[in-house]
């Protein structure tokens, strides 16, 4: 069974929401470097590396809203990205975007599922 492992929040003003999560749910932020503003949200404990420590929960991230259909998104972790999209689009998803590396984390691809929800699709690197 696939599940999902983080979640996307787009923002039109990523300060004011990073603000907003931080003081109205106690979550952490983190600003990574080269990844153009990008900001991770930490809902649970994470180690150095910023891996989970607790179990049952993800952590997620704030974008800068680029479009009126930029919404929130989950990301689900698949073993194979390829196998996934085509069993996706044969049931009627189309694809978004397609897949790319982001480094350290694995293959990611966005699809529209048949109601139009923009879903991402990632497949972890292997650790």
């Amino acid at each position: 069974m696939d599940g999902v492992v983080h979640f996307q929040i787009p923002a039109k003003n990523v300060g004011r929401a990073r603000k907003f999560y931080a003081k109205a749910f106690g979550w952490g932020t983190v600003e990574p470097p080269g990844m153009g503003g990008y900001v991770l949200l930490q809902t649970a404990k994470t180690d150095r590396k910023g891996m989970l420590k607790e179990k049952g929960k993800i952590n997620g991230g704030l974008m800068k809203k680029m479009g009126k259909n930029d919404k929130l998104e989950i990301v689900i972790a698949v073993k194979n990205i390829d196998a996934t999209i085509r069993k996706a689009k044969a049931m009627g998803a189309k694809l978004i975007s397609p897949k790319g590396e982001i480094q350290g984390v694995g293959t990611y691809a966005r699809i529209a599922d048949t109601e139009g929800n923009s879903i991402g699709i990632l497949q972890p690197v292997k650790m």
